[in-house]
Formats: C-alpha cells, sequence, structure tokens
C-alpha cells in the first residue's frame, strides 16, 4: 500500500473501533494485513480476518489471519459479537451481495452488529489526481 492508502486505512479503522464494545470476538472481512486488530489490540476477546491477499493462516496474538474470500470461506463453528467490513463491499459482486448478507448473519450472535465503511466517491477523483 502507499502512505495515502495506510491514511485511509487508518481513518477507516478509526471509524470503526467505537463501533466495537470491549471484550468482542471479531470477525473482519477484508482484513489486508491485520491493521485493525493492531488497532484494537486487548479491546477485542478474539478477531479472526479473512482476506485473498493472505498467504497461508497464521495467529498473532488474540487474532488469526485467514486466506479467502467470502462468502466461500469455511469458518470454525463460532459466533461472533461484530463482523467488519472496511472498504469492501463494494468490491463484492452485485449478484453475490445477498449470499454475502446471509454468510453475516449466520456468523452474529444475537445482538451482535456488522459495521462497514463504503469509500466516498470523493476519494476516487483523490486517487485519479495523486496518480
Amino acid at each position: 500500500m502507499k502512505s495515502f492508502d495506510y491514511y485511509l486505512q487508518k481513518q477507516r479503522i478509526a471509524a470503526v473501533c467505537p463501533w466495537i464494545v470491549s471484550g468482542a470476538t471479531v470477525l473482519d472481512i477484508g482484513s489486508a494485513d491485520g491493521a485493525l486488530f493492531e488497532a484494537l489490540g486487548s479491546h477485542i476477546a478474539r478477531g479472526i480476518g479473512i482476506d485473498p491477499d493472505v498467504p497461508a493462516e497464521t495467529t498473532i496474538g488474540r487474532y488469526t489471519l485467514m486466506p479467502g474470500m467470502v462468502p466461500d470461506t469455511e469458518l470454525p463453528a463460532a459466533a461472533f459479537d461484530c463482523i467488519t467490513m472496511l472498504a469492501v463491499l463494494e468490491h463484492i459482486p452485485h449478484a453475490s451481495q445477498q449470499a454475502l448478507v446471509e454468510y453475516c448473519y449466520g456468523r452474529l450472535k444475537d445482538g451482535g452488529r456488522v459495521v462497514i465503511t463504503v469509500p466516498s466517491p470523493l476519494v476516487d477523483i483523490i486517487l485519479v489526481c495523486l496518480r
């Protein structure tokens, strides 16, 4: 990632963190390198991140990163307090979005929440200018 991408990632993480309760179990769809989990630190009980660019399943402290794509990736039997998608939804084809909803619903605890960020269209204009 480039420095502007890291800046945007930090902004998304800052927007999401207040919605994740202390002691939560978190599923991060599109987790990249686990930056959300690093930011949350001991605030969460456990986290699982899924991303197609993760080379192999890796556990780091309280979280595990897994290679894969949703909704095709099977998880250990678990329910999560929070499922996050930071700048991911816009990459999911419309035809697959219902399957994504069902995937999330089937893995969310009662009273849990799904937290999604979607980039502003202005970001595309900024990125074009920076290129």
